[in-house]
């Protein structure tokens, strides 16, 4: 199994934040000074951070658990837990 891809030894949410934060936070900042309109997109990097940082601590449990699995969106606009503020996240059943 490849590095972070496997569940036993993974925080998914961890992941997300170390990829927002090395990755996708520079290379979109960077674009913004080129293409302001990416502003929305930064902004939305933030709330997404903020919706993982939220799950640090559950998916270590899960993961602990063996029941650990990336969180499915379900639109529910009166759900105010995903990062749009648009959408609900449930555990999605193992395979």
């Amino acid at each position: 199994v490849s590095m972070f891809m496997d569940r036993t030894a993974t925080n998914i949410a961890k992941c997300q934040i170390g990829f927002i934060d090395i990755v996708v936070s520079p290379l979109f900042a960077q674009l913004r000074e080129v293409l302001p309109p990416l502003s929305v997109a930064v902004d939305q990097l933030q709330s997404n951070k903020t919706f993982w940082g939220r799950r640090v601590e559950q998916m270590e449990r899960e993961m602990t658990q063996g029941t650990q699995c990336f969180p499915v969106l379900h639109g529910d606009p009166d759900q105010p837990d995903s990062p749009t503020g648009e959408a609900q996240v449930s555990p999605e059943p193992p395979p």
